[in-house]
């Protein structure tokens, strides 16, 4: 929660954590290009994923963030 309330003072004072991204993608791997047309802007990791999938492990997930 209080994760939450800073984030939202952040955001009221005009601060931007993801750096202006418009577009979000989790990955399996590394894969640093681009997606839907969009070059990366950061990628983090390694993420535990809360809900696996086939597609998407529990572990070592990258979420990337693209514009």
């Amino acid at each position: 929660m209080s994760a939450v309330a800073q984030a939202r003072i952040e955001t009221s004072q005009g601060k931007d954590p993801t750096g202006g991204a418009t577009h979000f993608n989790f990955r399996k791997n590394a894969f640093a290009g681009a997606f839907q047309g969009y070059g990366l802007k950061r990628s983090s990791a390694p993420l535990s994923n809360a809900y696996p999938t086939a597609a998407l492990p529990a572990d070592d997930v990258y979420a990337n963030t693209h514009e």
